[in-house]
Parts: C-alpha cells; sequence; structure tokens
C-alpha cells in the first residue's frame, strides 16, 4: 500500500496516528491522502479523511470536526 509521507524509520502517517492513538485514545485525528485505496482502509480505522487535492472549505470542515 502506498502512503503520502514516509518519515525517518519508515513510518507513514498512518502509524504515527496508530501510535498517538494508542498512547492517547480520546485523542481526534484527520488524515489526508492523495491514494484512493487508501481511503477505505484509513477510514474505517476512525480516523477522518480527506482526498488530496481537496478544498479549503473541505479542509476546514475536517479541522472543524476534530477540533470540537
Amino acid at each position: 500500500m502506498r502512503r503520502d509521507v514516509m518519515m525517518q524509520g519508515g513510518m507513514d502517517g498512518l502509524a504515527l496516528a496508530q501510535f498517538a492513538r494508542a498512547r492517547f485514545p480520546a485523542l481526534k485525528i484527520a488524515l489526508m491522502t492523495g491514494y484512493a485505496e487508501q481511503l477505505e482502509a484509513i477510514s474505517s480505522q476512525d480516523y477522518e479523511i480527506t482526498p488530496k487535492p481537496c478544498s479549503p472549505v473541505t479542509l476546514t470542515d475536517v479541522i472543524a470536526r476534530v477540533t470540537t
């Protein structure tokens, strides 16, 4: 599976989200991806997921959902 962001050590954005959620279960997390095949897999893990590119309105809506 492709990942949008590769970080040192092979961790990607989804792995970072999973790590953060494990440490802070109530943490609200939003992810963004340009790969359509990731949308379903990530959304089934209870994260806000937004496709790239997205409009400013869509991004504002996602941010509002995870900060309220």
